[in-house]
């Protein structure tokens, strides 16, 4: 156990408990919620203007009973055209085996970047088991269904990585409507 005066407690990492100390300067501890969906950009920059075009993790950490959401809010970063629309809400939703992104409030084709912003990679905490593959519709102009994605899984912590790019399919941050499937 943890907390106390201690100065210490218990770290979880990949779904396992670890002891720490809080004098450690070596590592800084960040905690996610079950039920959960982080949007993050992980890569490191001095400004936040150097990275509005970086790619973003999403962090899907889920509950007792396998959901998750999340929200990211997105406009150009520095005007006021937020005010005319110019700015997207995204909803991020996982229940029964599906990620879903849907724009709840504003236009995400009105702000400079929007149509740019890619997700790099989809971390799932909590998925008890492998999907036997995993694929995404596309709902932007037309619907289309990708092929199948290739994808990492750690069985002893319980973490599924998707990873896009380049080489795979991309998924837009903004820009359209998707969903990912994992298919049992």
């Amino acid at each position: 156990g943890g907390g106390g005066g201690g100065g210490g407690g218990v770290e979880l990492e990949g779904g396992r408990e670890h002891a720490f100390s809080i004098e450690s300067r070596e590592r800084m501890f960040v905690f996610q919620k079950g039920g959960s969906i982080v949007p993050k950009q992980e890569r490191r920059r001095r400004s936040s203007r150097a990275m509005a075009l970086d790619p973003y993790t999403l962090s899907v950490a889920l509950d007792h009973e396998n959901r998750a959401r999340g929200e990211l809010y997105g406009d150009d970063g520095h005007s006021f055209a937020y005010a005319k629309g110019d700015y997207a809400l995204r909803e991020y939703g996982f229940a029964n085996g599906i990620l879903s992104a849907r724009t709840v409030a504003g236009s995400a084709r009105n702000f400079a970047g929007a149509v740019e912003a890619r997700v790099e990679k989809i971390i799932f905490f909590g998925i008890r088991q492998a999907p036997r593959k995993i694929e995404i519709t596309n709902a932007g102009s037309h619907c289309e269904t990708l092929p199948a994605l290739p994808f990492a899984y750690d069985p002893a912590d319980s973490v599924l990585t998707v990873k896009l790019g380049r080489d795979q399919a991309t998924l837009p941050v903004f820009a359209a409507d998707w969903t990912l499937t994992l298919i049992q």
